[in-house]
């Protein structure tokens, strides 16, 4: 989010701005037509307070239109909205976790009444990609008409000094993000154990934030006992501008996106990828990637020994992204989102 206020506030010196930022929230304006105010309610909170208290604020703001960045706000506010809709992933790849079965059940009843309730009264609905837009309208009809797509962004590298994070690997490739369900991590695993005798030196790396999902996945990886498998846990940046530069390639056999920001962020590494043929992944990263079934681990398989052994493959690919990745850009993506704002104006 921060790019993108960014960008709007560097775009727009005319309209008046008021950002809504959590506690903590380091963001500060340079504009003067830009202000904040910082408030404390939570992502996608049904408590009668909360939701009271949120529309009352929004209306002593009097804004001619709110921008949510996500579908959560006070469903008591009926002034003119625009809202940004990732994707649908929670409605099919929900899962509990830890979580109480009847907990869940009312949290994701909560959801849906949120989610519902805020395209019923968005005037706009901004999505990131046309498969998304698809999706959306097939599942909620009465959003055809409203809905706006804008890609989004990828932000360049940062410059961190690279440093090794605890892998014994050598040669390697890898993935890194969190291990939901529809991340589709299981067979990826399983399309490693496919290819790992024929390549012994190789490597698998999962890097992501140790959670209950990490620990199955741990717990799965242990239990079959399959070696040249190493989950990192959380990396930092330096660790993880390492991993860009030295891994053979990216793989990402995702099941389910909005955009598909990792491949993107691989592309701008100079990393060669291989992903996932389903979802918006062909829309986003077209023939910058080589692709596969991601719901066959045996297509996974045959992907990694294709890179695996063709370095010429790996090159060409790393090319292709780098064009990829420019016609994504902040700029772009904040000017489509001004004007539409001002359409309601």
């Amino acid at each position: 989010m921060e790019r993108l206020l960014d960008n709007i506030e560097a775009l727009d010196h005319e309209n008046e701005y008021t950002i809504l930022l959590s506690a903590g929230d380091s963001w500060r304006p340079k504009a003067d037509n830009f202000k904040v105010k910082t408030v404390k309610y939570k992502q996608f909170s049904l408590n009668p307070l909360e939701q009271i208290s949120f529309a009352w604020l929004l209306y002593k703001l009097k804004p001619d239109v709110v921008f949510f960045s996500m579908t959560q706000f006070p469903l008591l506010y009926f002034g003119k909205i625009v809202v940004f809709t990732h994707d649908l992933s929670m409605f099919e790849w929900a899962h509990r976790g830890k979580s109480n079965k009847l907990v869940h059940a009312v949290k994701m009843l909560g959801y849906r009444l949120l989610f519902w309730a805020g395209h019923r009264k968005a005037n706009k609905i901004i999505v990131p990609t046309k498969f998304v837009e698809k999706d959306l309208i097939k599942y909620q009809p009465f959003t055809k008409g409203k809905v706006v797509q804008i890609y989004e962004a990828v932000d360049e590298p940062k410059q961190f000094e690279a440093r090794k994070p605890k892998i014994h690997a050598k040669k390697f490739i890898f993935f890194v993000g969190n291990a939901f369900p529809h991340k589709n991590l299981y067979q990826l695993i399983d399309a490693f154990t496919l290819v790992k005798d024929k390549y012994p030196e190789l490597s698998l790396i999962l890097a992501g934030k140790e959670d209950y999902y990490y620990k199955k996945v741990k717990q799965y990886v242990a239990e079959k006992d399959i070696k040249n498998i190493e989950i990192t846990g959380f990396v930092t940046d330096g660790e993880l501008h390492w991993l860009y530069q030295n891994t053979e390639f990216f793989v990402y056999p995702s099941l389910s996106e909005g955009f598909g920001i990792p491949p993107l962020e691989a592309m701008a590494n100079n990393c060669a990828v291989a992903t996932s043929h389903i979802s918006c992944i062909p829309e986003v990263c077209e023939n910058a990637v080589e692709y596969f079934n991601p719901n066959n681990h045996e297509s996974i398989a045959r992907t990694i020994v294709k890179l695996v052994e063709s370095p010429r493959t790996r090159t060409e690919l790393i090319a292709k992204g780098q064009k990829q990745i420019k016609k994504y850009s902040w700029h772009k993506m904040s000017k489509e989102i001004i004007y539409t704002i001002q359409q309601l104006l």
